[in-house]
């Protein structure tokens, strides 16, 4: 049962960090711009936009390495903690 769990956290942090990883890039973006900026960034939508204009699809992921080890250290622990507490 162990290995099952620790596969089904691998696999779930894969497919859950495809998407995650522009949508933390865009929300540290836009925590980070400055009143003073000359980019014109009216939402999130906006500032995704913009990085994929600007930088492209690979700029969308760009700290997607570093975030995928978070997680995926993260959901290691989680999921099988998880898993022993709901049969207790």
């Amino acid at each position: 049962m162990g290995q099952n769990i620790i596969f089904a956290s691998t696999v779930g942090t894969f497919f859950q960090i495809i998407p995650a990883i522009p949508i933390e890039l865009v929300k540290t973006r836009l925590q980070t711009i400055k009143l003073n900026n000359s980019l014109k960034i009216n939402g999130p939508l906006s500032c995704a936009l913009n990085i994929f204009r600007e930088e492209g699809l690979i700029g969308l992921y760009r700290g997607g390495t570093i975030m995928f080890w978070r997680d995926f250290i993260g959901y290691l622990f989680y999921i099988p903690v998880y898993e022993y507490f709901i049969k207790i």
